[in-house]
């Protein structure tokens, strides 16, 4: 895995730095759980997705620049890291859906979109926080991945729908 150097800079992080992105991650998705504004549950979902991805590319050794795209690059790599290509792409529709609202007003999340939002940033942060080992990750078989994406896909789907 190679780390664009216009998106990121390597940087030694100390452990509890790492740990602090990881509880910031979680205190953000508390604050989406407990609430019942679906655009509150959305953003504060969406922040905590970037936030586990600051987390595990830290793991890594290196950091985010703050520059045009680094969003996207943030969750791309997050994406690679756990292999799993579902947070490239759910995470990057709720960029697109975020700055939608943010910069242009036109998406207003309902209660469905920001439930999903919610329950997807909290199983990438469940796997993302078993699978880490000190400074890499641990490789999971293919069944285990298609395990974690088959259940995302169950808790998404609604509860009356015929499969």
């Amino acid at each position: 895995m190679s780390f664009e150097t216009k998106f990121f800079q390597r940087f030694r992080f100390k452990p509890s730095q790492i740990e602090q992105l990881f509880s910031s991650a979680k205190r953000d998705l508390e604050i989406a759980g407990g609430s019942k504004i679906p655009d509150v549950t959305f953003k504060f979902s969406y922040d905590a997705l970037i936030k586990i991805g600051l987390a595990v590319i830290a793991q890594k050794g290196y950091r985010a620049k703050s520059t045009a795209g680094h969003h996207l690059k943030i969750i791309e790599t997050l994406s690679d890291i756990l292999s799993l290509k579902e947070v490239e792409i759910f995470g990057n529709k709720m960029r697109q859906d975020r700055n939608l609202n943010l910069y242009d007003g036109r998406f207003i999340v309902g209660e469905k979109e920001a439930t999903e939002c919610l329950n997807f940033t909290k199983k990438v942060f469940k796997f993302s926080k078993s699978n880490k080992t000190p400074a890499k990750y641990r490789v999971y078989s293919k069944k285990e991945l298609e395990g974690f994406i088959r259940s995302d896909r169950d808790q998404r789907q609604e509860p009356n729908s015929k499969k």
